[in-house]
């Protein structure tokens, strides 16, 4: 699968906050070759329907607004790597990145096999333990 970003450092990455645009940076400058290519701010899961609105776009742009997002899909030749970028990591930005790898495998594709990352700056002390249990490979940088 190819992604519709290149993987290099870019202007701005859709939807990405500074402080996390800051970690993304670091990683992509301490792993230069880790990705074919990528995309951002993946849409996962089901979205809550505005059905007062009389405008189907509106109502279908609500939904979309209302899904969860995956903030990079990392791909590799063969192989799919679900990114979760934030600062100081404690236990829930795990359940939000192993989240986020079920509604991807569910939603998007159940065929190729994935890896969920999470990439922070700081991880909280019981990480190394919680992560390994969960499936979740955590980068600091």
């Amino acid at each position: 699968m190819k992604g519709q970003y290149p993987y290099k450092l870019l202007p701005r990455y859709p939807h990405m906050k500074p402080a996390d645009v800051a970690i993304w940076e670091r990683f992509i400058k301490k792993f230069p070759d880790e990705y074919n290519s990528v995309d951002y701010d993946v849409a996962v899961g089901t979205g809550r329907r505005h059905e007062g609105a009389a405008d189907v776009a509106i109502v279908d742009g609500f939904e979309h607004l209302t899904r969860k997002k995956i903030d990079v899909v990392g791909y590799k030749e063969k192989s799919t790597h679900i990114i979760e970028v934030k600062p100081n990591a404690g236990a829930s930005a795990l359940g939000q990145a192993k989240s986020y790898e079920l509604l991807y495998k569910r939603d998007i594709d159940q065929a190729t096999p994935t890896l969920t990352r999470l990439i922070t700056d700081t991880a909280g002390l019981d990480m190394p333990h919680l992560s390994s249990w969960m499936e979740v490979e955590v980068i600091e940088v």
